[in-house]
């Protein structure tokens, strides 16, 4: 099945120089990923009709934009930066892009999300994203190719999200989160009618949203809950819940805005109304203090949707700086 395309232009994907001195994308900066060691950033350049997507790498300044590996057809659901290299989700299948532009196959994907940790990759039930939705939840190790599979087969198990060493896993199984070791591990409840749960970086706790869509943390080994925010919103890629790097705050958005959450205070700071929607996704800098912020102006919203920024804000206050303009 293959993605409906985002944007509507017609002109060539590629980047120019705008009056303010920052780079101008013809379509649209989706999905910001950070590589693992915070010295670039990485994000999609979503396409319009007839045209196809493609993954481009800068600076953290978003300076020296260039475009990485093939342009993909099928568009590019989703990325996130490994080790390894950027793992791309494209017509619901996984592939690895290197540094230098290759790609690999690395296995089938389910649904619109997929984790990666340690040298791993969970995808949920193949199948979930097209309209039927039974089958285990797919691990593969992105070296060896290596699979494990968990869950029951005769039921859905979907928004995996793999543990920082990649040796657990968490999912949302029909009646709620489940946790267990990717080799012979047996699946354990850990918090009844929960979803889209979230690894901490630092390994300790997982934030997941209740039933009523309240965003709390319990710790991974199992234990009490504890509420940050009620009506955080939903879990739907590219807007779900992401940690800090030091895992002491989390983005989110509940409804069509920014918010960011104090892990240890529950302090939250919403972000202005004139920042605009948050169009593409989000995901942080180094340290902890500053994310980066897929954003369309509000205005554009209603009569056209090529006009998407990436923008770099505090995290203290979630004011910032636009990096990369995608407004024509």
């Amino acid at each position: 099945m293959q993605r409906v395309a985002i944007g509507m232009l017609a002109a060539a994907s590629v980047a120019v120089a705008s009056a303010a001195g920052s780079p101008v994308f013809t379509y649209e900066p989706f999905f910001p990923v950070v590589s693992p060691d915070a010295r670039q950033i990485a994000w999609v350049d979503i396409a319009g009709v007839g045209e196809a997507d493609r993954v481009f790498v800068a600076r953290p300044n978003g300076h020296g934009a260039r475009g990485l590996g093939p342009r993909w057809p099928d568009g590019i659901n989703s990325i996130v930066w490994t080790r390894a290299g950027i793992v791309v989700d494209s017509n619901f299948r996984l592939a690895l892009l290197s540094r230098t532009g290759r790609v690999t196959r690395i296995g089938p994907a389910g649904d619109f999300s997929f984790s990666a940790g340690g040298s791993r990759v969970a995808s949920g039930t193949p199948g979930c994203g097209q309209g039927t939705c039974a089958g285990p939840l797919l691990v593969i190790d992105i070296h060896s190719r290596k699979q494990w599979r968990l869950g029951r087969a005769d039921q859905s198990n979907v928004e995996p999200s793999l543990s920082p060493d990649g040796k657990q896993v968490a999912w949302k199984g029909p009646d709620g989160i489940l946790i267990s070791a990717v080799a012979g591990g047996s699946p354990q409840m850990l918090v009844a009618g929960g979803s889209c749960p979230q690894w901490s970086p630092d390994g300790r706790l997982i934030a997941y949203l209740s039933p009523g869509d309240s965003l709390q943390i319990i710790p991974a080994s199992g234990g009490a809950s504890q509420t940050l925010f009620k009506r955080a919103g939903g879990c739907s890629v590219p807007g779900g819940s992401t940690w800090s790097r030091d895992s002491r705050r989390i983005v989110f958005e509940p409804g069509k805005r920014l918010a960011v959450v104090s892990v240890r205070t529950r302090r939250v700071i919403l972000d202005s109304p004139r920042l605009g929607r948050i169009a593409g996704g989000f995901a942080w800098a180094a340290g902890g203090s500053r994310l980066y912020v897929s954003v369309r102006p509000w205005p554009k919203e209603a009569g056209q949707i090529d006009c998407t920024a990436l923008w770099l804000l505090r995290a203290t206050t979630l004011r910032g700086q636009r990096l990369l303009n995608g407004c024509v």
